[in-house]
């Protein structure tokens, strides 16, 4: 993740399907103010790592969210500034990465 922004993103939360799991502690899972961070997972299935997570801002009023779900290698959605209103949901209606 590139963090262009004046704040550090500290891990706030989430939901990891069965099987996957963060490779770095979670305590250590930090997106650093204008810096480039990033964020491991491993899943010990077939199908790949799969979940959501959201940051907030470390700046004393945790004021900004960065929101991230994730499926394998097929689906991905980011969002920046107030959480979606469920993330769970937008989780399930993820759209397809585009092939390459």
């Amino acid at each position: 993740f590139d963090n262009l922004l004046d704040s550090d993103f500290v891990l706030d939360g989430s939901w990891l399907k069965q099987g996957t799991e963060f490779k770095q502690p979670e305590k250590e899972i930090v997106l650093k103010a204008k810096a480039h961070s990033i964020v491991q997972f491993a899943h010990k299935g077939m199908f790949g790592a799969a979940g959501l997570c959201w940051f907030v801002s470390d700046n004393g009023e945790k004021d900004q969210y960065v929101s991230i779900c994730f499926n394998g290698f097929e689906k991905f959605n980011a969002w920046v500034g107030a959480p979606p209103h469920d993330l769970k949901a937008e989780y399930s209606n993820m759209p397809k990465l585009p092939k390459s």
